[in-house]
Order: C-alpha cells, then structure tokens, then sequence
C-alpha cells in the first residue's frame, strides 16, 4: 500500500464489504465550504453520516503530534464534525515506520500508542463539551508489512 489514495481506497472497500445495508461508503465527498472528508459512511436509515480523516505517518509524511492534534481539532471536528447531519468521526492514523512523537504540550517522547491515547484523550474533553458528538481515534501501526519486500 502506498500513500493515502491506496490506503483510502482499501479502507473503503473494507468498509463498504462491511456495510449489510447500514451505509454507503463516499471517498473524498464535500462536506462543507468545499472541505472534502476522506471517507465518507452515509446512514441508509436517517439522514445522518460518518467522517474518518486518514493520516498516513511514513518518510514522506512525518506528522508531528501538534499537526495530529490540529487534524482532530481543525480539520475533523472543526470542518467535518461541523456540519448538521454529521456528529461522528474517526481519525485514523497508519504508521508505516516506527517511530516516536514528541508530545507538543510536555515535551515528552510517546510512542504511537501513547500518541492515539493522548489523541484520544482531547477528543474526549472536546466531547464533554460538545454532546452531540461522538469521536474516536484509531492507530494502525503497519510498519513491519509495510516495509517487507516483495519479489
């Protein structure tokens, strides 16, 4: 897999294999001032849908922990999560070389599960705030198959 239209293309096909008739899956659809989510989970039974942002973390993309941090916050909460039929999303974050962020408040070193956990933790108090809205953070650290050879 590589870059992010691979990557959002293989979630949406799982996603969409998944689905029983409980959503449609869109890829890059214009959720609000010509904003486009990554992927897109369309409720078959209200009138009501889903955003998952991708992050890919590998040689050509280095997030640090403050841009992650301003993807929750600005892009998915901010843009897509700010729209009247959608109050659910997801960042998703694959790792393809391991590795570790600083903490941009302590300085502190977090390895990738501690950095979704920090995540998560500030869509937490984002939602303490915000009821309606319903926010996770997920990590796939892939940097071992991602990686391998193939002959």
């Amino acid at each position: 897999m590589r870059g992010e239209l691979e990557a959002r293309r293989f979630i949406s096909a799982y996603l969409d294999d998944k689905k029983r008739g409980a959503y449609t899956v869109s890829q890059e659809a214009v959720v609000i001032s010509e904003k486009r989510t990554d992927i897109r989970l369309q409720a078959t039974s209200f009138n009501s849908y889903a955003s998952i942002e991708l992050k890919i973390d590998d040689k050509s993309n280095k997030w640090s922990g403050s841009a992650l941090r301003k993807a929750l916050i600005d892009q998915l909460i901010g843009q897509y999560l700010n729209h009247e039929r959608c109050y659910v999303g997801c960042l998703l974050i694959m790792m393809r070389e391991t590795r570790k962020w600083k903490h941009p408040d302590t300085g502190e070193m977090m390895t990738f599960t501690q950095t979704v956990e920090w995540l998560q933790s500030e869509a937490y108090t984002i939602m303490k705030e915000r009821t309606e809205l319903r926010v996770i953070v997920k990590g796939t650290d892939y940097a071992s198959t991602a990686n391998e050879s193939h002959s």
